[in-house]
């Protein structure tokens, strides 16, 4: 990941990645998803999206030890993944899956998350004093 100057003044704004892994790695035990949320939480990323996390799920492993791993670095967050239906819970990886965390400052503003039918998208809601923004 290649970090510019990051720095901001005041608590007004939100930080967010979005990040095409092609594939969260799960062969090393999540090793280098480990070393982004590191640099996630020294950049004070408040929400990160994950296009083609390729994680399944409905998988066992993936649906509790992923959010255990996200806790870990970020108490209180919210995770969202969701992938195509159709694939065996077994199966551990598949193509597509996305992946969203809501972290950092902006989890009291979190108001629920959703997805499409097909499991292609997701999203999550939050509230603020004057609006309603769903990402």
């Amino acid at each position: 990941m290649a970090w510019q100057n990051t720095t901001t003044k005041g608590q007004t704004h939100a930080r967010f990645w979005i990040q095409n892994p092609n594939g969260i790695k799960l062969h090393t035990k999540f090793k280098q998803f480990r070393g982004d949320l590191k640099a996630f939480r020294k950049h004070k990323v408040d929400v990160l999206a994950m296009p083609e996390s390729k994680l399944n799920a409905q998988n066992s492993y993936v649906h509790e030890y992923v959010p255990l791993l996200v806790e870990r670095h970020f108490p209180g967050s919210f995770i969202n993944i969701t992938n195509t239906p159709g694939f065996g819970k077994e199966d551990v990886r598949e193509n597509g899956g996305v992946m969203s965390v809501t972290m950092n400052r902006i989890v009291g503003t979190y108001a629920g998350k959703g997805r499409d039918g097909g499991g292609r998208y997701n999203w999550m809601s939050f509230r603020g004093k004057h609006f309603f923004l769903k990402v």
